[in-house]
């Protein structure tokens, strides 16, 4: 395994697209001080993860972007690649050459890529390991780095060691197998605490949930009540608007033949009117009749009157039991999309009940759906006591009506046989 090249674009200095290639044996990169040599091992650095902005000399990541001059725009974009000749397979990959990408945007979004394809930091971590390679491989020194390797801590020489040797792959993973143990560990402890919060919960649910079966079971049986009470009322009110309808003709009836006999009297005053002209011997006994006539008619026309008016007030009556009845059509019909709603409700009630059975894996849902139902339940009993109130403030207030409506027939029979027994009178009288 050995350096083949490496490109940049845009990184620190090279604001261009640089490569540069690395043949057999020993490459040298000369320069005068700020041409730019440091940002060579910089690029190598960075490519491998490097995370430390200072070691990458610089106070933010965004530095290693080229900045722009006088004569060019900054860039947008940092790139640099580098390519690994793999033909021992000293990596674990099935490639005969390795290219590693690392590319940074100035809104702060940045990835990696092996081999054209994007892959995490990580994967590249875990590629070089025991390599010598990466971002805290021995494989790139900088200026003081042999110092501050021979004064540091033995803890941190040693680490430099196994990484030649070879065993900081095995220490890695040991130490992932170590926090994934202990992340298990932990949420072991929680599975625990949650088990045993879901046994003290399911004996309450379970009695909850009978609890909400019952009052639906209620509920449906006060609903089937209500309906019933709601039909009968309507079949009764729709009696009694046949009823009152045939009263209304029958008025109406007695209306036409008063008009048939005003008409016949003011027939027999024309003809005594005729009878007054040709002899004047009962002239003083014509008048009289036909000033009891003219009282008569009168009386008829005041009574027509009276009676057209109680007609348009049953007709009126009439009319609200027909609305009346619309409303407890239009109420029927609620009670039976609720009778449908309950159903699906009462379906609800039973999954919730197989759920609680299953209060082990998921009661916190559980209980939540219950609290849920239990409040809708709730509202849907006030909600039903309610309708039955208002049902039976209706019916009474229908009573009511009804009586003063028979109050209004039997004042209406009352002058009827009056207005009979007058005309009775009155053929009496011209008999």
């Amino acid at each position: 395994m050995r350096l083949k090249c490496i490109e940049m674009n845009g990184f620190k200095s090279f604001a261009e697209k640089t490569t540069l290639s690395f043949e057999d044996g020993t490459t040298g990169i000369v320069g005068p001080n700020g041409s730019g040599k440091s940002n060579i091992s910089d690029a190598v650095r960075w490519v491998f993860g490097e995370q430390s902005v200072k070691t990458l000399r610089g106070n933010k990541m965004e530095d290693v972007i080229f900045a722009g001059t006088e004569s060019r725009k900054p860039m947008g974009m940092a790139e640099v690649t580098l390519t690994l000749s793999n033909d021992d397979y000293r990596l674990p990959v099935a490639y005969s050459e390795v290219a590693i990408t690392r590319r940074l945007y100035r809104s702060g979004e940045s990835e990696y890529l092996l081999n054209g394809t994007v892959c995490r930091l990580k994967d590249i971590y875990e590629l070089f390991l025991d390599t010598g390679l990466g971002r805290d491989g021995y494989s790139v020194i900088g200026q003081g780095k042999i110092d501050e390797l021979l004064s540091s801590k033995p803890e941190d020489r040693r680490q430099v060691f196994e990484d030649a040797v070879g065993i900081m792959k095995y220490r890695y993973k040991k130490q992932e197998s170590e926090r994934k143990l202990a992340k298990a560990t932990d949420n072991l402890l929680r599975l625990s605490d949650l088990l045993y919060e879901l046994n003290q919960r399911e004996e309450p649910l379970r009695e909850q949930s009978e609890a909400a079966k019952k009052y639906l079971v209620l509920r449906d049986e006060l609903r089937v009540l209500d309906i019933s009470v709601t039909t009968e009322s309507m079949d009764r009110l729709r009696a009694q608007s046949e009823t009152l309808t045939q009263q209304t003709n029958a008025s109406a009836t007695e209306l036409e033949t008063l008009k048939t006999e005003i008409e016949a009297l003011d027939k027999e005053m024309e003809q005594v009117v005729l009878d007054t002209r040709t002899g004047n011997e009962s002239a003083d006994q014509l008048r009289q009749q036909i000033k009891l006539l003219e009282t008569l008619k009168h009386q008829t026309e005041s009574q027509g009157s009276v009676l057209t008016a109680q007609m348009e007030g049953h007709q009126k009556q009439i009319e609200e039991a027909k609305a009346d009845m619309v409303t407890l059509a239009q109420t029927a019909t609620l009670l039976k999309t609720e009778e449908t709603t309950t159903t699906a409700e009462l379906e609800q009630a039973k999954s919730a009940r197989d759920l609680a059975e299953q209060a082990r894996n998921d009661a916190r849902a559980e209980q939540a759906r219950c609290e849920a139902q239990e409040v809708e339940a709730e509202s849907a009993l006030r909600r039903a006591q309610a309708d039955r109130e208002a049902m039976l403030q209706e019916s009474t207030t229908q009573a009511a009506r009804l009586q003063s409506l028979e109050l209004l027939l039997k004042t209406l029979d009352e002058r009827q046989s009056g207005l009979t027994r007058e005309q009775s009178d009155r053929d009496s009288e011209r008999n």
